[in-house]
């Protein structure tokens, strides 16, 4: 449906569009109908031809997407504010993971997430010290995520978050080597230094 509405856009028939790609008018067709979908080197060409991006093509939006996290985001601030976290904690940690799975690589939700798991599986670990394969499960999760907002973040104060929240839960799993690993990349004069002090 996307193609067929683009291409009309550009006043092209199937035959002119399957010209332009070097492809049967017949291949065309079959996108526009559902029985197939474009081969994944046909995207660099369409969206050419179009004059779009491949993100329009596919109907990914940075809008809707912005807006989905917003909500998502003041949804659990919500909770937090009328003091129900606790009961919500694993609502609202689901929520987030089914978010992710929409938008994997949505470095501010990446970053929102880290501090919950950590707090969830200290939660764990004070009710239930045998739990301990889903205790590290749920912090190795937060390590992974907090070293991608770290890596790939262009947002400082979310970079320093992940950190922050790395010297941490390295606290919490006793491995103090690495916590002051992490608590010596803060800058001396800066805010996030209680790291430091926390680590040491």
């Amino acid at each position: 449906n996307r193609i067929k509405d683009l291409r009309k856009k550009q006043d092209l028939t199937q035959e002119e569009l399957a010209e332009q790609l070097n492809i049967s008018s017949q291949a065309v067709s079959k996108w526009e109908n559902g029985v197939c979908l474009p081969d994944i080197s046909q995207i660099i060409p369409l969206v050419k031809i179009f004059g779009i991006t491949s993100d329009e093509l596919l109907g990914i939006s940075d809008e809707s997407e912005n807006e989905a996290v917003d909500a998502l985001i003041k949804e659990c601030q919500e909770y937090i504010r009328i003091g129900h976290y606790s009961d919500k904690m694993l609502e609202i940690h689901n929520k987030c993971n089914d978010m992710l799975d929409k938008y994997p690589n949505n470095m501010r939700l990446l970053s929102y997430t880290i501090g919950h798991i950590a707090i969830l599986a200290g939660e764990l670990a004070d009710k239930n010290e045998n739990n301990t394969d889903e205790i590290n499960k749920l912090y190795k999760e937060a390590i992974r995520r907090a070293n991608l907002v770290v890596k790939y973040s262009k947002d400082i104060a979310q970079i320093m978050d992940a950190k922050q929240w790395l010297v941490r839960i390295y606290c919490s799993l006793r491995e103090f080597d690495l916590a002051r690993e992490w608590a010596d990349r803060f800058p001396d004069d800066f805010f996030y230094n209680r790291g430091i002090q926390l680590a040491w």
